[in-house]
């Protein structure tokens, strides 16, 4: 194979290997877990474009086992990542979601070559790629649909988790999106592959309003993506395809019981 890496989203690892599981028969079964969803010959790079699951001792346990078979892991944060899904996660985190990533950052830090991106660069072979989460700005709704901000605000609240999971981090202002753009607007130039949890191009999505809240306007950046690949997640949709000349892959896993393909990418450059 062709130099290149390997790409997945979307894990959800506490939907597959539950938490409550004692640690002596975790580790097996994020063992067998990683077994069924890798490639059989898995190349040096493997990316992980958010969402990997919902609490980081096991997300550490995880990158632990992946890096038996990769020498670079790089990882995004996704909507999912910023999630306290319990009174206990609260607390650890003092009510703020961005300290489960600060907290995630520094479990990468502390293992060689696992390198968490948010506005970062790395080259790894001559490839170049560039990370940041991202997040989504309700541009399909007004722009597609003819949604007021106000008017999305108000469906976000009532349709997404996101509203209620994650603490601190998200109001009426929504400028996170915008914080987001800024690291974006850092690393898109001199990238070859781009990494994203939440897509910038919606050309393939359904006319639906939840796609307010699955994609960001990407459109300011596609006249500097010749020849790049961008890797993303976030809507559990498969999706391989070429448009402003560049190659747009979303490798997502998803839930148990969701009917797609459940296995690693592998991307060739």
């Amino acid at each position: 194979m062709n130099k290149g890496f390997d790409l997945i989203s979307d894990v959800h690892l506490d939907f597959w290997v539950k938490v409550e599981n004692p640690l002596h028969k975790m580790v097996p079964q994020i063992k067998n877990f990683i077994k069924a969803v890798l490639p059989e010959t898995p190349q040096k790079v493997l990316v992980i474009a958010g969402d990997m699951g919902h609490y980081n001792w096991q997300n550490k346990l995880f990158i632990e086992e992946l890096k038996q078979f990769y020498e670079h892991i790089l990882i995004v944060a996704g909507n999912h990542d910023y999630y306290l899904v319990s009174a206990n996660q609260e607390k650890q985190n003092r009510g703020i979601s961005m300290n489960r990533i600060l907290e995630m950052k520094e479990i990468c830090n502390l293992l060689s070559n696992v390198h968490y991106l948010d506005g970062d660069v790395i080259e790894v072979d001559g490839i170049t790629y560039g990370g940041v989460g991202m997040w989504y700005d309700f541009s399909y709704g007004i722009k597609e649909l003819g949604y007021s901000k106000e008017a999305l605000f108000s469906k976000w609240w009532e349709i997404m988790n996101d509203s209620r999971m994650i603490k601190g981090l998200l109001d009426k202002s929504f400028t996170f999106a915008d914080e987001e753009k800024k690291k974006l607007d850092g690393i898109i130039e001199s990238a070859n592959v781009i990494i994203t949890h939440v897509g910038g191009d919606w050309s393939k999505a359904d006319c639906d309003l939840v796609n307010s809240f699955y994609y960001f306007d990407g459109s300011p950046y596609f006249s500097q993506l010749e020849g790049k690949v961008w890797c993303f997640g976030h809507t559990h949709q498969r999706s391989d395809y070429e448009v402003y000349g560049c190659r747009f892959v979303n490798a997502a896993l998803g839930y148990p019981g969701e009917s797609q393909k459940r296995s690693v990418a592998q991307i060739e450059m």
